[in-house]
């Protein structure tokens, strides 16, 4: 019974070692292999609290001009985007909305300015910080703060200083193509009055 025993043991391993043999030479080798380049820089490249805040605001802005959008203009939704300005330090905030010719004015532009931050701060407590409150919500860690350098004291202030927002009306793709390249764009800071903004118009 035992010889027997032995005679099956070395039977299996025997088989096992050939069924391995016969396997394809990369089958196993895909455990080792190196990652790819694409993969290696995404797992190793850092995210900056500078871009988890794009990211948050970003995510807003879409929130809040979604309803904004013309009946008219279902097809063509707001664009939203924010960039660094690096030669400036300048944190820019925008979004563009396509509208009729006739409803393209100075008034409208600032009706969605307002609309827009209003949305955006409706979170932040009331008080003359509520754009700084909420700037530095957006672009701070989330986790406990013990684990995490502490931000300068003038984090929030430098944070508001260096933001712009801008809202422009402008025709859609199709408008644009047929030549109309009237835009109106108004712009100031996140907690800006009407009577503050700056106004511009092209394409007239």
């Amino acid at each position: 019974m035992r010889m027997r025993r032995i005679v099956l043991r070395t039977c299996l391993v025997a088989g096992l070692g050939g069924l391995v043999t016969l396997l394809p030479a990369g089958a196993s080798a895909g455990i080792d292999s190196p990652t790819p380049e694409g993969l290696a820089y995404l797992r190793d490249e850092p995210v900056t609290l500078l871009d988890l805040g794009f990211l948050r605001l970003r995510r807003d802005l879409d929130r809040a001009a979604l309803p904004l959008t013309d009946a008219e203009y279902e097809d063509a939704p707001p664009r939203t985007g924010v960039f660094y300005n690096w030669r400036r330090d300048r944190i820019h905030a925008y979004v563009s909305f396509a509208v009729a010719p006739e409803r393209r004015t100075s008034a409208t532009c600032i009706q969605r300015y307002l609309a827009l931050t209003a949305a955006l701060l409706g979170g932040a407590p009331e008080g003359p910080d509520r754009a700084r409150g909420y700037l530095t919500r957006i672009f701070s860690h989330v986790g406990p703060r013990r684990w995490h350098a502490r931000a300068p004291r003038t984090f929030g202030a430098d944070l508001e200083a260096a933001f712009r927002f801008s809202v422009t009306l402008t025709g859609a793709a199709l408008d644009q193509r047929a030549g109309d390249l009237h835009t109106i764009k108004c712009s100031g800071a996140l907690d800006a009055a009407a009577t503050t903004l700056t106004i511009r118009e092209s394409g007239v």
